[in-house]
């Protein structure tokens, strides 16, 4: 129904009921004010719906595009630290290299006579520093009991092990030859691992820290030479003082580069 056929209709019903003009017209400035308003409230709803589905829409590309920096920031960020991942990488490279030689230095200062004399090498494995002798020189054939020439050379070598203050692995060594009927020992691993104590519990008496001493015997495995000769032999019956580098002397890894490399995934079992 329409607005003026309703003022109509309303105001036959007030003529016929005797109600006076002027509330009819109160009563329909009223309705025309509701009306107004409804009309206004209406389409600020429609404002408003209209606001808030542009608001969502400018959210969702603000997020993409925060999304789309980010991951270029982070692929900046890895082209930007590799060049610095490898000046550290060089300079700890550098500073290692550094000690190492001030380590072999000091060693041939130290044991030069020995050196010279040819009573014992001062060589590299594994990149580690080692002082090697022969077996021949501590112990008899067959026998783990220190010779007196042995006890000697020790004694001396370990006054320049305490002012080199590394870690020390003791590692005993044979050739491939089986050890004679009557022997005290099953194998050549349990005779190279008995020197080896041997030889650590004489260091400890002469005042290296036990706490920085260790034991190995490496049997007939980590040979120096083929066992064919017997000169070739002779080469591979040894004892070795292998020092063990520092953790100042190993070379960090930068915490960038871990994070580069994903861990494995567990199994269950």
């Amino acid at each position: 129904m329409s607005r003026s056929l309703l003022r109509i209709f309303v105001l036959s019903l007030v003529s016929g009921c005797g109600v006076p003009q002027e509330l009819f017209n109160t009563r329909t400035r009223e309705l025309d004010r509701c009306h107004a308003d409804l009309a206004r409230v209406q389409s600020d709803l429609t404002s408003t719906r209209q606001n808030a589905d542009d608001l969502a829409s400018q959210t969702s590309e603000m997020r993409d595009r925060v999304s789309t920096l980010e991951s270029d920031r982070s692929r900046l960020r890895g082209s930007l630290s590799a060049p610095q991942l490898n000046v550290e990488l060089y300079k700890n490279a550098v500073t290692l290299a550094a000690r190492r030689a001030d380590l072999y230095y000091l060693l041939n200062e130290k044991l030069k006579p020995l050196v010279d004399g040819k009573k014992i090498a001062i060589d590299t494995a594994k990149g580690k520093f080692l002082i090697r002798f022969s077996d021949a020189v501590l112990f008899d054939p067959g026998r783990a009991e220190l010779r007196a020439e042995g006890q000697a050379l020790l004694r001396e070598l370990s006054g320049v092990l305490k002012v080199v203050n590394r870690d020390l692995l003791v590692a005993c060594h044979t050739d491939n030859q089986p050890l004679p009927r009557g022997s005290l020992f099953r194998s050549n691993w349990e005779l190279t691992t008995v020197r080896a104590v041997a030889v650590v519990r004489f260091l400890q008496g002469e005042g290296l820290d036990p706490r920085h001493l260790g034991a190995a015997g490496y049997s007939e495995f980590a040979f120096l030479a083929e066992n064919g000769e017997s000169e070739t032999r002779a080469q591979n019956r040894r004892v070795e003082l292998v020092l063990v580098p520092g953790e100042d002397e190993l070379l960090p890894l930068p915490l960038e580069l871990v994070r580069r490399v994903p861990p494995e995934p567990t199994k269950s079992r």
